[in-house]
């Protein structure tokens, strides 16, 4: 469990495009917040198992074909499960009248941000509620925070499975995976 907070510009994630400058360059505070790199919630797994098989092990030890062939082998799971990155929301036309910034939108009151559902429905139907947003009047700020912890993109579900064999021979051995 972590939380990551900066002001920087120029990082992106998987789900934020990269940002060159603040949305008001005379008021850099207004930028501090969550990081776009901020994983929240993050656990990883990784495991290594001999199976029991050939010489030395438990069941098959003894020499043979069998042995030669059971022997050696080992699973490895490996696991990532963590919360989506920050997303980061602005507004196409920039008409805040400075150059070089970015513009953010406003916020309409009231309107939830995030859509709902599971994450394979939200790939289709989007995480962001369009309607949450309206454009930021011309000569203005938007309201819109730089990024939020409440705003993610999708999470990283990921287990994979490895399956290797150990070979020895006049003192070297050779994997196979």
């Amino acid at each position: 469990f972590s939380r990551l907070e900066d002001n920087q510009f120029g990082e992106s994630n998987s789900f934020s495009s990269r940002q060159g400058s603040a949305l008001d360059n005379y008021d850099l505070g207004r930028e501090f917040g969550v990081s776009r790199l901020d994983v929240a919630p993050r656990l990883n797994i990784n495991a290594t198992f001999q199976l029991p098989f050939g010489a030395g092990k438990r069941w098959l030890s003894g020499d043979g074909l069998a042995s030669d062939i059971l022997g050696g082998w080992q699973l490895t799971v490996a696991g990532r499960y963590q919360t989506g990155f920050p997303i980061n929301i602005s507004q196409s036309s920039n008409n805040s009248g400075l150059l070089g910034s970015n513009q953010r939108p406003n916020l309409v009151e009231g309107a939830e941000v995030m859509t709902t559902g599971s994450q394979e429905e939200r790939a289709v139907t989007g995480w962001i509620n369009p309607a949450a947003f309206s454009a930021a009047p011309a000569f203005t700020f938007g309201n819109v925070p730089r990024t939020s912890s409440a705003w993610r993109g999708p999470g990283q579900r990921t287990t994979d499975l490895a399956i290797s064999k150990t070979v020895g021979f006049n003192g070297k051995s050779l994997s196979f995976r």
